[in-house]
């Protein structure tokens, strides 16, 4: 009977406790979830830990018992919530757009065809995940996202402030416009088609003078790596480069896109051209 009650109050304490981690690892830290949940871990641990446990070992008194065992399921709980998280965000975010009117709404779409939403309020959030398909300039939910009490509709539009969305059912707000959010962290494919040397090229945030210029020989592919702090909402980019002895800059280059939605630039004789992963293209001509 004794070890009957020692064995539900630990397994209530590793629900609540992995509770506790899932909202800590996964940084959704819902107030009340975690009230709750901090309040059922506190009592079913020190019930768990106090209650003795036969054991096979001499050497470990049987009081000593319980937490040992409280401890090593925690441990292990927790490491397979840290595990399961981290491989459902380990490939890289292609669009990353925010929300927020009384209620918050984050959504960062994967390249692997999977989003990740982040469903908040003033006192508790709630995560989801699910899969989408990237069709010219829609995207094409697969699974629902929930803000509020109500449904996004399955079909977003992109444009170049952001992605528009409907509601389901009107819930506070009937429609809006998910703003990009500027991870800047990305890899961009550079295709020069030309018999000529690109130097001293470089794409940069309009608000920056951090410059890291890369060079790509005539016929060369090669990938530019972008590594920068988060600019803000407004933040454009410019694109410098010296092709055929002839320096180029052109300023504002994304049109109010993300620097991420780029699939690859293509140098050619007479212009540049950034082909968006949405299928959108941006030419630019040289000087």
């Amino acid at each position: 009977m004794k070890q009957g009650i020692r064995i539900f109050f630990l397994i209530l304490s590793l629900i609540s406790g992995g509770i506790i981690s899932y909202e800590i690892i996964s940084e959704t830290n819902s107030f009340i979830t975690l009230l709750i949940a901090l309040r059922c871990f506190i009592i079913c641990s020190l019930v768990a830990i106090f209650i003795t446990t036969k054991t096979k070992l001499k050497y470990i008194p049987k009081r000593l018992g319980g937490f040992i065992v409280w401890i090593s399921s925690l441990i292990i709980l927790t490491c397979i919530i840290y595990a399961h998280n981290k491989i459902r965000n380990l490939s890289p975010v292609v669009i990353s757009t925010k929300f927020f009117s009384e209620e918050g709404l984050d959504i960062d779409f994967r390249k692997n065809g999977a989003f990740k939403a982040l469903s908040q309020d003033m006192f508790s959030a709630k995560i989801s995940y699910g899969r989408y398909i990237l069709k010219d300039k829609l995207i094409i939910l697969k699974d629902k996202v929930q803000f509020g009490m109500e449904n996004l509709s399955d079909t977003l539009f992109i444009n170049e402030k952001g992605i528009a969305f409907n509601m389901e059912k009107p819930w506070r707000v009937n429609s809006g416009l998910l703003r990009y959010k500027y991870i800047q962290k990305t890899n961009i494919e550079i295709l020069n088609n030309t018999d000529f040397k690109i130097d001293s090229l470089s794409i940069i945030p309009n608000t920056s003078n951090n410059i890291r210029a890369v060079t790509v020989d005539p016929k060369e592919t090669k990938r530019y790596k972008f590594r920068m702090k988060n600019e803000g909402f407004l933040v454009d980019y410019n694109m410098t480069y010296k092709i055929n002895n002839q320096f180029n800059s052109h300023k504002r280059i994304m049109n109010g896109y993300p620097l991420e939605m780029v699939k690859t630039i293509e140098f050619n004789e007479n212009h540049v051209t950034l082909n968006l992963i949405s299928g959108y293209t941006i030419k630019l001509n040289h000087f």
